[in-house]
This record gives structure tokens, C-alpha cells and sequence, in this order.
């Protein structure tokens, strides 16, 4: 790895952070400091592990596997969280808060199954060929096409759901798409 791509994966790092880690939003502010705001730092770190052992030790696994035991591993740790949730018995005060993480489950109603569905399926051609992928290239190269949902997250935002803009989430998308460009460029051959 070049000086330039290292570069490349710090200005990625700190894009994200800065799209995050807003001083705009109602969650959090820079002045102060929730254990929450670990949750996506943590998650990064741990799904860049995870594509650097697919790409290292995983070669022999088919990609279908792959994506079946991580999402496995999803479903348990998701199972875990809520039983902690459960027996934790937050008030409504600290579930507002956090209510995507925190809320009480809300009853599925029945339009909401067929989307259910059609997510689990793109799901599984997403997990199968993000498998494929890491398999064949190198992490940086793979990564830096991978965290582009960040920078289409941002834009579907605003074209569907009439979200502004802000200078913060441009500069964090430019860092973002700037980045890819460090990663992606091959190093030239002259050291």
C-alpha cells in the first residue's frame, strides 16, 4: 500500500466521520460524547476485519456460505440485543432518544411483508456478491466501490425524501468520493 492510498483510506475514514458525527443533528454534537456514537465506528472497524479475512482466509468458501453464516451471525446478535433491551426496560424519555435503536417494536402491517421480502432478496444477492467480490480483488479496491452507498445514501436522501443538504455532509461525501479516487488509481510503476 502506497502513501497516497493510505491517504486515501484516512480521508475515507474521516469523510464518514464527518457525515456521522454531524454537529447539526439532534443526536449528538461535537461538544458531547455518547457511547452510541462507538456503535458505527466499532462496525466499520469490524466489517473492514471482516473483508480483509474473506480476502485472506476465505478463498476456498463459496460465496453463498459466506453470506449465510454472516447473516446468521447478524440474526444472533441481533436476538442477543433485543434480550438485553428487553430485561433493560428503558423508559420512554431515554427511548426517545434513540428510537431506531431503543423504540419498542412496532406491529408489521401486512403491505410491509411483500417489502420485507423484496429487501431480504436483494439482500442476499448484495451479501453473496460483496463475498464474490472481496474474494477476487483487494479490500482497498472493493472498499472504496462499498462505502459509495454513503455518498448514494446522501442523494437518495435528497431526491426522495427531501432532505437538505448541508455544508458538513458535502464536504464528508467529497472526502468520501475523494478517497475512492486515492484508492483507486494504481500506484505507477516508479518507486
Amino acid at each position: 500500500v502506497r502513501g497516497r492510498q493510505w491517504f486515501g483510506v484516512l480521508l475515507g475514514f474521516l469523510g464518514v466521520a464527518v457525515i456521522i458525527l454531524q454537529s447539526d443533528t439532534d443526536l449528538v454534537s461535537w461538544g458531547s460524547f455518547s457511547w452510541f456514537m462507538v456503535l458505527p465506528i466499532s462496525g466499520a472497524f469490524l466489517y473492514a476485519v471482516a473483508m480483509v479475512l474473506t480476502r485472506q482466509k476465505c478463498q476456498d468458501e463459496t460465496p453463498l456460505m459466506l453470506a449465510l453464516k454472516l447473516n446468521i451471525v447478524f440474526l444472533i446478535t441481533g436476538v442477543l440485543g433485543a434480550i438485553v433491551l428487553l430485561f433493560l426496560d428503558l423508559d420512554a424519555k431515554t427511548q426517545s432518544v434513540f428510537p431506531f435503536l431503543l423504540a419498542d417494536w412496532a406491529p408489521i402491517m401486512p403491505g410491509q411483508w411483500g417489502v420485507m421480502a423484496v429487501l431480504g432478496a436483494l439482500l442476499v444477492l448484495y451479501s453473496v456478491g460483496v463475498a464474490l467480490a472481496y474474494q477476487i480483488a483487494r479490500p482497498s479496491i472493493i472498499a472504496t466501490f462499498d462505502y459509495g452507498y454513503i455518498v448514494f445514501a446522501v442523494l437518495w436522501g435528497y431526491v426522495l425524501l427531501s432532505e437538505t443538504l448541508n455544508l458538513t455532509t458535502i464536504l464528508g461525501v467529497t472526502m468520501v468520493i475523494t478517497a475512492g479516487i486515492c484508492v483507486a488509481i494504481p500506484p505507477s510503476e516508479k518507486r
